[in-house]
């Protein structure tokens, strides 16, 4: 994983690739490998702009 720095609090964080899902039922949209930024301290996460 990349390592990087929270936006935040200027932790060490890391970009992962994640799911999020919206809706439900035969509404539902899952969007998959979203880089996020993860503050390992924090545990927030951030949308990352290009990486």
């Amino acid at each position: 994983m990349n390592e990087t720095r929270c936006p935040v609090c200027g932790e060490p964080a890391e970009i992962r690739q994640i799911a999020k899902a919206f809706g439900r039922g035969n509404d539902l949209l899952v969007i998959e490998d979203i880089p996020m930024i993860v503050c390992r301290t924090g545990h927030e996460q951030y949308i990352a702009a290009e990486r």
